[in-house]
C-alpha cells in the first residue's frame, strides 16, 4: 500500500446507475453514514471546468480532474464517493485501472431504479437529462452490468421501495461492508 493512502479497512464508494436513478441522493446519504467521505461527482466537475454541468466537454479533462480530486482526498485521509453514471464497463474499468497502482478498495453501489421511475424523477429535476441519454445508459447497464471482477471488493445492488431508494437496505449493507466510520 502506498504511503498516505487508505488501509485495506477503508472502503471507497463507486456509484453506478443511469441518470436520474438516485446516485447523487445515495452519495449524500453515504456522507451521512461516513462523515470522512467526500463526494467526487462528474456533474460538479463539469460545472467547475465548463461553467455548466450540462456541458459534457472533453472527457480527458474531466477524467484528469476526477483523478486529481480522488488522489487529494485520499492523501488527506478522506474516503471517496465517486458519483458518476459509470454505465459502461469500459468507463468503469478505465478509472479503476488508472488507480490500480494505489490499491484502493472500491465498493460498487449499482442503483437499479426502473427506467420508468428514472424518467419520472428526471421530469422532477431542475437540470433534466435528455430521455434518450437515460434510455441508452439504462440499456447499457442491462446489457453489461457491473461485476466484482472489474475491480470491486463487492457489488451492492440498490433497489427502490415505495417510490424511493431502499434506505434500510443501504444502511444494512453499509454497516456490513463499512462498519462504523465515525
Amino acid at each position: 500500500m502506498k504511503k498516505g493512502y487508505p488501509t485495506s479497512l477503508d472502503v471507497n464508494h463507486f456509484l453506478i446507475g443511469s441518470p436520474s436513478s438516485g446516485k447523487s441522493t445515495l452519495a449524500a446519504k453515504l456522507t451521512q453514514l461516513d462523515p470522512k467521505a467526500v463526494i467526487i461527482a462528474t456533474d460538479a466537475i463539469r460545472a467547475l471546468l465548463f461553467g455548466d454541468a450540462n456541458i459534457q466537454g472533453e472527457w480527458s479533462l474531466i477524467e484528469t480532474e476526477v483523478l486529481f480530486q480522488m488522489e487529494e482526498a485520499l492523501r488527506a485521509g478522506q474516503r471517496v464517493i465517486y458519483d458518476a453514471t459509470n454505465a459502461k464497463r469500459e468507463w468503469r474499468c478505465s478509472i479503476l485501472s488508472l488507480l490500480a497502482d494505489k490499491n484502493i478498495p472500491w465498493l460498487a453501489w449499482q442503483i437499479t431504479t426502473p427506467l420508468e421511475t428514472s424518467l419520472l424523477w428526471n421530469q422532477q429535476r431542475q437540470r433534466q437529462v435528455p430521455v434518450s441519454v437515460i434510455e441508452d445508459m439504462y440499456r447499457a447497464l442491462q446489457e453489461v452490468p457491473p461485476h466484482t471482477t472489474e475491480g470491486f471488493v463487492a457489488l451492492i445492488r440498490v433497489g427502490i421501495t415505495q417510490g424511493e431508494l431502499d434506505w434500510q437496505e443501504i444502511e444494512r449493507q453499509f454497516a456490513l461492508f463499512c462498519g462504523s466510520k465515525n
